[in-house]
């Protein structure tokens, strides 16, 4: 699935401004990894 956002992406056809992937562990534990760094993306735009 990956490859097919790239590739829709690089044709033009989707326009991605955040993604997130949900992962339980086996312990239980959720983890989050996000595409983009909502921190960075804050101070970016609140410096414009």
């Amino acid at each position: 699935m990956d490859e097919t956002i790239h590739q829709l992406k690089k044709e033009e056809l989707m326009t991605l401004k955040d993604a997130a992937v949900v992962i339980r562990k086996p312990d239980g534990k959720i983890k989050v990894k996000q595409a983009t760094h909502l921190v960075g993306a804050g101070m970016v735009g609140g410096a414009f």
